[in-house]
């Protein structure tokens, strides 16, 4: 199988049948071109001449040692690695250090699916789709353009002998600026969020220290700008999860509840939301308890437990004895804040839940978390 150019490989397209894609996703990296080989032709699957000695690239610390800034085109050409993703993370490393972002581009498979062949492209690679949208019909403003058509690319082979995938084509010329090695981890293909940057962040918000300023305190910290690895953009994007996730969660409690009252007739469960459509209050208990308190609900205590979930959401508990001197729980809460308010309704809906039935003495009591 002989070089394809650009156009060559657009006029293929018609003739395979496949659709080029070539939107980029969140990680900068493109969507799978594939190309189905012909195995029966032979072109492309024969064993390739190795007449210049070979260079093995087995893992992350053999990529490591090779100084990405004084590489040359001939060297890497003789490079031949363990697997595909090697062979990425290679490209990978070495645009981080020259200055740009790389995504995955066409992928060539034999009747198998097996991968033959796999091009790796300089983000800035083809052009922006022309969708038609006047600027009178657009709803938001456009955005920057990030594709200049950079021929920039890096295709590997898998070797049918060996089993290794060696270089196939190598250009390092790009028709734009490179970054330098300060400003290359803002680009978006190079931004990462560690998980003890998550959870830096969750510990942050948990005090009340608000984003701009949590960025502020990773910069200190991490010695720069440059160097906290993501930018304000993905700090915000991230609370908003985070706070998507607490929303989800609560409606997932309360669709978990309501499924176990499907189940358990005798289940009571009520909730309550704020004007911003969040979970304010949840009470609920099952059969059991209700029937318990029938017989030993002359006595309630009832209990705030404090900074025992990831929401620091008090959880409060009505329990009594029995007649064996056991603790029963009679209904449990879940609550946002502590006011008046949200004990009376939830006094109310014990209540409710226990058919009119009050007990003859309360006893309300704190537990802290140590």
């Amino acid at each position: 199988m002989g070089h394809l150019t650009t156009d060559e490989y657009s006029n293929n397209v018609g003739e395979i049948g496949c659709e080029v894609d070539d939107e980029i996703s969140d990680n900068g990296e493109g969507s799978e071109f594939d190309e189905e080989f012909d195995m029966s032709s032979g072109d492309g699957n024969e064993p390739r001449d190795c007449d210049a000695e070979r260079i093995s690239i087995n893992c992350m610390a053999d990529i490591c040692k090779i100084d990405m800034n004084n590489i040359s085109a001939d060297e890497v050409e003789r490079y031949d690695f363990a697997d595909l993703e090697i062979a990425y993370q290679f490209y990978f490393w070495y645009g981080r250090a020259t200055g740009f972002s790389v995504r995955k581009s066409h992928v060539v498979r034999d009747h198998a699916g097996e991968i033959l062949q796999q091009t790796f492209l300089c983000s800035r690679a083809g052009y922006r789709e022309n969708r038609g949208l006047t600027p009178e019909k657009r709803k938001r403003e456009p955005k920057n353009q990030t594709r200049c058509g950079c021929e920039a690319k890096f295709r590997v082979h898998i070797d049918i002998v060996t089993r290794r995938w060696y270089v196939k084509i190598f250009e390092f010329d790009h028709n734009h600026v490179l970054l330098d090695g300060m400003m290359c981890g803002l680009l978006p293909a190079h931004r990462k969020m560690m998980k003890t940057d998550v959870q830096d962040i969750e510990s942050h918000g948990i005090v009340g220290i608000r984003p701009y300023q949590m960025y502020g305190a990773m910069a200190n910290s991490a010695g720069g700008f440059h160097k906290v690895g993501f930018v304000k953009k993905d700090l915000y994007n991230q609370v908003s999860r985070q706070r998507k996730l607490i929303t989800s969660d609560a409606s997932a409690a309360v669709k978990y509840l309501r499924d176990l009252g499907k189940k358990d007739q005798l289940m009571f469960v009520t909730h309550s939301v704020d004007k911003d459509n969040r979970l304010e209050r949840l009470f609920w208990c099952d059969g059991e308890s209700r029937m318990n308190f029938e017989v030993f609900g002359d006595v309630l205590a009832f209990d705030a437990t404090y900074r025992k979930n990831k929401y620091n959401c008090p959880f409060v508990v009505f329990s009594g004895v029995n007649h064996h001197n056991q603790t029963i729980v009679f209904a449990t809460g879940l609550v946002t804040r502590e006011t008046e308010e949200t004990y009376v309704w939830l006094l109310e809906q014990f209540v409710c839940a226990m058919k009119g039935k009050t007990p003859i003495s309360v006893y309300k009591s704190k537990v802290l978390a140590p």
